[in-house]
């Protein structure tokens, strides 16, 4: 049974399956570079800042134990100099420590990166009250008394410092290693989607050409038959 589809509907038919295809090939495409382009920025901006920032903030713990020990080493020494530096490299090492967790808070991803940031900074403020005892006892010559301060309520902070701050760089990795998981396939699902699309425009291009052909056949044996009975009425 002959289609009752006209030669124009089958045209029209066919160039809006071509539009049509070309329009999915194009949203898949910027929905790829899309996906692609989030997943770059997180991972080299957000997450990248989040690694240094963490980093930064187990180096302040670090530098912030050593300036307190220095302290009480000068103040032992009798090197007011080198107490007044100590106590500079605390303050700074704290506002590094402070800074690095501010500049961290709008960048979290994760509930348990919030309650790592919230740890870090009640043991920013138990070691700086922790800082002020021990300088104080420290300047009054009671460098045994400072010393034991540092050991009993200094290090046991400084410690889960480096505990809360080693998940929390750790926790970035998973996050870094995700981001590149979903990149992959991503990837992998924009190269299928784009070469199935293809395969389908060709197809429709192929039925496009056949029509025209079968088109310009009918055409022809149009005209090869009005030339024959042309000739017939004279």
């Amino acid at each position: 049974m002959k289609s009752r589809m006209t030669i124009g509907k089958k045209l029209l038919t066919s160039v809006g399956a071509i539009l049509i295809l070309t329009l999915a090939l194009g949203i898949a495409s910027l929905n790829s570079i899309s996906g692609l382009a989030t997943r770059l920025d997180n991972a080299t901006q957000k997450t990248a800042r989040r690694l240094k920032l963490a980093g930064t903030i187990a180096l302040a713990g670090t530098a912030m134990l050593a300036f307190e020990r220095g302290v009480v080493v000068y103040s032992y020494g009798k090197s007011p100099e080198m107490v007044a530096k100590s106590k500079e490299g605390i303050k700074s090492a704290a506002d590094e420590w402070q800074h690095s967790l501010d500049e961290f808070r709008p960048l979290i991803a994760t509930q348990e990166g919030r309650q790592i940031t919230d740890k870090l900074q009640d043991q920013l403020t138990q070691w700086l009250a922790v800082v002020a005892e021990a300088e104080k006892l420290a300047d009054q010559g009671d460098t045994n008394g400072s010393l034991l301060i540092i050991k009993e309520k200094g290090v046991p902070i400084y410690e889960e410092n480096r505990r809360q701050t080693s998940r929390l760089l750790a926790i970035q990795e998973e996050t870094l290693a995700g981001d590149a998981d979903a990149a992959a396939v991503l990837s992998r699902t924009s190269y299928w989607t784009a070469g199935l699309l293809l395969v389908l425009s060709l197809a429709v291009g192929v039925a496009v050409v056949t029509i025209v052909r079968s088109t310009n056949r009918t055409l022809q044996n149009a005209v090869s038959g009005l030339s024959e009975t042309a000739e017939r009425v004279a």
